[in-house]
């Protein structure tokens, strides 16, 4: 039985959708180091020195890249690579890496972009006689012209395969060998901006978009990444987006086990088909509105009895949750209070009377207002609290406050108010004000921020 992790390719067009066939992994380096196939892949810092205390996240060609700070044996910073080092052997067969990088110093002989290592393992790096050029090594290499230390985001291509080496270079085939080695087992960790035999040969520069496939990039797939130097990042060029999804699936006896990335306010619908070609819409629907337990959801259901069944995780926003309400039919406990030396204005809840409206928005008996019964003064300064809104464990990440409001009860612009949250207890205010209320009017009207 085969149970596979379906993907959505969502408009994509089917030349760059292609690039999907045989990708093994790829990092993004947005704020972390996960991988976007396997979440076994996710990256480790290895780093010493300065390597550890200045390496990280910053601008990168796409969103964010990872800076390595590597500068002689001391000052190190490398990504080793999680999950089964095995996987990307590539031992015998073909593969073809994509690497977007910059270069801050050229230190030394040998800095990697990318290897498993040497002795018949793979690896991109600086080439040790001629500075100027990367090599794909396996003994047997290719060699291309590097843009040194220009400030300048650059783009290469290796590529392994049974009819030779190739290597690229900002989209131009700069190198090629006809006559290529097997790859070897390495047996050490894949390294991102490291080589996992040489510890003192780190990449000093960005490292952005890395991906890998198991097999021979063409040159046109080599061509739509390069984009004319504008780029494109592998997860849009396969409709993938962000890859919110990093979907794992476990047998576990009669039993599959599901583990994926969720975030918060989010939900989920688990879906499955016999065929992966069908139309998205018709596949079937194991489970949906999964409520999202960041950062990993899990689900476990019954292993089906297909011989091969594909399955998929869609991500969509969940719809509002009220948190808090009141028509101010009862008291709930707000607190109305008055800072101004006249003491002469106050909020009050009860059935409007005299000028204003009539009765409470939508026709409700009762609302709060500034002396219902048309006792007010000038230059009042007055305030009307809620009670305390319990947001532990709801796992919000943003909230909406909705209310009606009659805004001047003489139709003129007088009055204006402000919109604060305040810190329970302490009664401090959390963050800048949320909005104002300065629009006049004669009727009950909406008001949201």
């Amino acid at each position: 039985m085969t149970i596979a992790a379906g993907i959505l390719l969502a408009n994509a067009g089917s030349s760059n959708a292609d690039l999907i066939d045989g990708l093994v992994e790829y990092w993004e380096f947005d704020g972390d180091y996960s991988a976007g196939i396997t979440e076994e892949h996710v990256g480790t810092l290895q780093a010493k020195g300065t390597g550890l205390t200045e390496s990280g996240f910053v601008p990168g060609k796409f969103g964010q890249g990872i800076d390595l700070e590597s500068s002689d044996v001391n000052n190190q910073a490398s990504v080793v690579i999680g999950g089964d080092e095995n996987d990307f052997d590539f031992t015998g067969g073909s593969m073809s890496l994509s690497i977007w990088y910059t270069t801050e110093s050229l230190y030394r002989d040998w800095q990697t972009l990318a290897g498993k290592g040497e002795n018949g393992s793979w690896r991109l790096a600086r080439n040790r006689t001629t500075p100027s050029q990367l090599k794909i090594s396996l003994w047997l290499v290719g060699e291309g012209e590097l843009d040194q230390q220009d400030g300048s985001w650059h783009h290469a291509v290796a590529v392994v395969d049974v009819s030779g080496h190739f290597l690229y270079v900002d989209g131009n085939l700069v190198a090629s060998n006809a006559n290529p080695g097997n790859i070897a087992e390495g047996g050490l960790s894949m390294q991102i901006g490291g080589n996992p035999q040489a510890a003192n040969r780190g990449w000093d520069g960005i490292i952005d978009d890395v991906a890998i496939w198991d097999r021979a990039l063409t040159a046109d797939e080599v061509t739509s990444i390069w984009n004319d130097g504008n780029g494109a990042s592998i997860a849009n060029l396969i409709g993938l987006g962000d890859l919110p999804f990093r979907l794992s699936i476990a047998n576990n006896g009669a039993n599959l086990d599901f583990e994926w990335g969720s975030q918060a306010g989010m939900l989920y619908n688990l879906k499955s088909s016999t065929d992966l070609a069908a139309d998205l819409s018709t596949w079937d629907l194991e489970e949906g509105d999964i409520p999202a337990t960041p950062s990993t959801n899990l689900k476990t259901i019954v292993r089906p009895g297909d011989l091969a069944r594909y399955y998929r995780v869609e991500e969509f926003p969940a719809p509002p949750v009220t948190i808090f309400s009141d028509d101010f039919e009862s008291d709930l406990g707000w607190t109305a209070s008055v800072n101004d030396a006249n003491e002469l204005t106050n909020w009050q809840r009860g059935a409007p009377s005299g000028v204003g409206p009539t009765t409470g928005a939508n026709g409700s008996a009762t609302c709060f207002g500034t002396n219902l019964a048309s006792d007010y003064e000038f230059d009042a300064n007055i305030s009307l609290r809620s009670p305390a809104i319990d947001l532990t464990g709801a796992g919000l990440t943003k909230a909406t406050l909705t209310f009606q409001h009659f805004p001047d009860i003489e139709g003129e612009p007088f009055d204006n108010g402000t919109i604060r949250v305040l810190m329970n207890g302490t009664v401090t205010q959390l963050g800048a004000n949320v909005g104002t209320v300065t629009a006049p009017g004669a009727a009950w009207a909406e008001y949201s921020a």
